[in-house]
Parts: structure tokens; sequence; C-alpha cells
């Protein structure tokens, strides 16, 4: 055995040992951070992060209770004559059941109070027949809460740049 053979059977071993879990299946990387993280690149390669009108961890206290600590990841206003609340939030489908109902429950508060519309940011799912993903969707969906999978936020954020006010 030559030395690069040692050493690449060495990697080989650590990469089994810390980096896979149990199985040795890669991870998922399918967590709302890393769904949120995405949908912040996507905004800020289309300057809409620093726009003034866009607006970064929004308070649902403003609309619901004042005990409530829920934020919202982004919120804007369009530009339009009457204007009503966006909000965008991110989750997993897979992993975030819990975060599906809450983030119904908070909108339909708003909702309460003002015209307001939610679009809720996910990964691609592979698996729609997933009982999870169903009930994230079924739950999201009931309130026509707009579902914007990965591969569609550089579309979202064109469209949101294009929303704010000049």
């Amino acid at each position: 055995m030559t030395e690069a053979d040692n050493l690449e059977a060495k990697l080989s071993e650590l990469f089994k040992s810390y980096v896979l879990p149990e199985g040795g299946a890669p991870r998922r990387v399918d967590t709302r951070m890393r769904i949120k993280r995405h949908l912040a690149e996507a905004l800020e390669r289309q300057r809409v992060i620093h726009d003034k009108a866009f607006e970064e961890n929004v308070p649902a206290a403003r609309w619901t209770d004042t005990s409530d600590t829920f934020t919202f990841d982004f919120g804007y206003a369009p530009a339009h004559p009457a204007p009503e609340l966006w909000l965008i939030h991110a989750l997993s489908l897979l992993r975030d059941d819990g975060l599906a109902e809450t983030l119904r429950s908070k909108f339909d508060a708003i909702l309460g109070r003002r015209p307001a519309r939610l679009i809720v940011a996910h990964e691609d799912v592979a698996d729609p027949s997933n009982p999870h993903v169903r009930s994230s969707q079924d739950t999201l969906r009931s309130r026509q809460i707009l579902l914007v999978p990965l591969a569609w936020f550089d579309d979202i954020a064109r469209w949101v740049q294009g929303e704010l006010p000049k």
C-alpha cells in the first residue's frame, strides 16, 4: 500500500466516523436555517435586504399580542396604493410540522387586524407524498399561504424587488 493509498483510507475512515451519521448516509441539509440562508442570499443578490422598505426579523407582536415573541424572517409593504403587509418565513416541510401550525396561527391573528400575505420558503422536496410534507402543506395552504421552493428563491427575490417602493 502506498502512502497516498494509506492517506486516502485514513481520510475515508475519518469522514465516516465524524461526518456521516450512523448508517453511513450523508446528513440531510434541509434545515430551516439553511433554507433561510439561501433565501437571504437570493434577496441579497437582488439588493432587497438593505432596502429601507424591507425589514428583517419582523415581530408578530405588532399585530398579535404584545407578549408574542414570534418573529417573521422578513416583511415589507408593496408600493401599491393600498399596501398590504407581506411576510416571508422559511421552514422545512420535512421537519417543521409545528412551525407550520404556528405560522398559520400567527397569520390568522394578523389577518384579523390588516390585509396581509405570507410567503413560506421551503426546501425542494423530492417526495411530496411524505406525510410530514403533506401535513405542513395542508396546514399552510388552508389559509392561501404561498409556498415557494428553494429553486424559485431568485424569482421570488426579483418579484419582491419589483414590489418595493421606488
